[in-house]
């Protein structure tokens, strides 16, 4: 597991294979806009539905579903008292029923990533709504 620790905030990154750091920037800094008095913790993971359930795939973990992933970096990094930022495609629209976790219903947009093109501009060839900004995530209370 790569971790990138940015005090106040933390931000734990499994993507294999990916140029993480270039990911984590443009979130992070939306992050520290969107919640500037709070203390959070950004999870960048690849995510998944199987068979009806939304699933993280890491490198720490393998396959899991998202809520028991959540649960165990709550425990393993003591986030109880954070707002939790999961940077994690969601094509099935799952809901979270954790508090303090901000999320998308939909497939996630990073760059560099799968559905932009040589100008790190927007795909829309898949015909799918994209999420690409903290401002369009979900936000469990």
């Amino acid at each position: 597991m790569n971790h990138f620790t940015r005090p106040p905030n933390v931000v734990l990154a499994e993507v294999p294979g990916s140029t993480a750091q270039e990911i984590i920037s443009d979130w992070r800094a939306e992050a520290l806009y969107r919640y500037p008095l709070d203390k959070f913790a950004m999870v960048f993971v690849h995510g998944v539905t199987r068979n009806g359930v939304w699933t993280a795939s890491t490198d720490h973990y393998g396959e899991i579903p998202v809520e028991t992933l959540l649960l165990l970096l709550r425990l393993r990094h003591d986030f109880w008292g954070r707002r939790i930022v999961l940077i994690c495609c969601n094509r099935g629209g799952h809901e979270l029923g954790l508090p303090r976790v901000s999320y998308a219903k939909n497939v996630v947009w990073v760059i560099p990533d799968s559905f932009t093109g040589g100008d790190n501009s927007r795909d829309w060839r898949h015909g799918e709504e994209i999420v690409g900004n903290i401002y369009e995530f979900r936000e469990n209370p």
